[in-house]
């Protein structure tokens, strides 16, 4: 499956990248830690959690659990990120790499 990784103040990287990932979830033993450190973030105390396409999954979560796909974007975080105020209008991408990511419409953009 390949996800969007967007580096965060915890990562090695400095630069989104796409990135091909590959992963048994039979067993339900991986968590988002494991995620986390395989996409090369550093073990910290406490472990990072990750925020997926804007949903804040902390570091104990089973990677099944996850709701990866194709575009997701992946970015790291020890905590919750601020709660935002919805926007009032969503632009949904339904094909290429971000397919089924949403993001706000822009004030100027009419729908």
């Amino acid at each position: 499956m390949r996800i969007v990784h967007r580096p965060g103040p915890l990562d090695r990287h400095t630069e989104p990248v796409v990135v091909d990932v590959e992963f048994d979830t039979d067993d339900g033993s991986l968590t988002v830690a494991d995620l986390a450190e395989a996409l090369g973030q550093r073990p910290s105390v406490p472990p990072p959690g990750l925020i997926v396409d804007g949903r804040w999954c902390p570091p104990g979560t089973a990677i099944d659990q996850l709701d990866l796909r194709v575009g997701s974007i992946v970015e790291p975080a020890i905590t919750p990120p601020a709660a935002a105020v919805a926007p009032d209008r969503l632009l949904a991408h339904v094909g290429g790499l971000r397919a089924g990511a949403s993001v706000a419409a822009p004030p100027c953009f009419d729908i």
